[in-house]
């Protein structure tokens, strides 16, 4: 009698490319284990995970399309209440029908509420166990709200440090938190380190949703063809456009980079920019290369991760309105 092939659905968030990065090694394990991982997300990440796995059946889920309009992450949530709402039923409806298709035994969910079926070992993948969301009077029944829906799945994944702080604080590490289930996996990337030697000075890594993306982009722009002294690699994040590449006096331009590009493009950086999402946290946790992260505008978890980043002394923070050449040049002249 011949064993049966085990069917595991991954379902990244796509809410910049942190979520679906991350997910990156776990469906490689999935393989060496024999098992067979189907992906399902949308957008950008879904873009990306096909050009990581063109081997692997990849299907599409409804869009959360959620836009940072505003610098106040409640007035953003509060606005777009009803498209998370109806994303998570459009997802969850549209999980029923590819778990009966493919025969799925187990779903890892990152951070996609909807994913989840009662046929179905349920597993919630999330570093955001105690949400930062202001104001504080609000904060606590938000977080009462997530663990009812949280109740759907059989097991919370968190990959971060079992021993506080970890790298994701508070946020990994709630003091009231009762889910029966909660497995720390340590942090999680697809960052490898070895030695190489330097190409670039700056490396900027552009991501995370709009509009605030493009503004990042544009004020990075401007500030590298005002630092020419310093050479600069700048990635725009964008999978789902065309591979462009081009140079300009100082500065080199790249569509997207995939994952072992992106690894040895750190390596040979001497600093790195980019936002301070968590992904991006656990990937430079596995090198030496110094980072200026700079949150997105209104979002408290990263606002929140970079505050406490800055305690390690290869980390510097800014927010996007401070970010100027004077801000780069200061902490460069800091690390030489």
């Amino acid at each position: 009698m011949s064993k049966k092939i085990i069917h595991i659905l991954v379902t990244p968030l796509c809410w910049g490319l942190g979520h679906a990065t991350r997910c990156i090694p776990i469906i490689q394990e999935i393989e060496q284990k024999g098992m067979v991982p189907i992906i399902a997300s949308d957008n950008e990440a879904l873009v990306l995970l096909k050009k990581e796995f063109p081997h692997l059946i990849c299907l599409e889920l409804p869009s959360y399309n959620i836009r940072y309009s505003s610098e106040n992450m409640f007035w953003n949530m509060a606005f777009q209440t009803h498209k998370l709402i109806r994303a998570a039923i459009l997802e969850h409806l549209a999980i029923r029908k590819i778990v009966k298709k493919y025969q799925i035994d187990a779903i890892l969910s990152d951070n996609r509420y909807g994913c989840y079926h009662p046929a179905c070992y349920n597993i919630f993948m999330s570093h955001q166990l105690n949400l930062k969301i202001a104001p504080q009077f609000f904060r606590k029944k938000v977080n009462h709200f997530q663990q009812r829906l949280l109740r759907k799945f059989d097991e919370i994944w968190v990959p971060d440090f079992a021993a506080f702080p970890g790298l994701a604080g508070e946020l990994s590490h709630p003091s009231n938190y009762f889910h029966p289930k909660i497995t720390y996996l340590q942090p999680i990337s697809r960052i490898k380190y070895w030695e190489t030697p330097p190409k670039q000075d700056i490396l900027v890594v552009i991501s995370g949703p709009e509009p605030q993306r493009t503004k990042f982009e544009e004020k990075i722009l401007k500030i590298a063809d005002a630092l020419k002294k310093y050479k600069w690699l700048i990635v725009n994040g964008k999978p789902n456009v065309n591979f462009e590449k081009k140079m300009v006096g100082n500065i080199q331009t790249i569509s997207h980079l995939g994952s072992y590009e992106l690894n040895k493009a750190i390596l040979e950086s001497k600093f790195y920019i980019g936002r301070s999402g968590y992904s991006s946290i656990m990937d430079l946790s596995k090198v030496a290369t110094k980072a200026l992260l700079i949150p997105t505008p209104g979002q408290t978890e990263q606002e929140y991760l970079a505050k406490i980043i800055v305690d390690n002394k290869n980390y510097f923070s800014c927010s996007q309105q401070q970010l100027n050449e004077s801000t780069i040049q200061e902490i460069l002249n800091q690390i030489d």
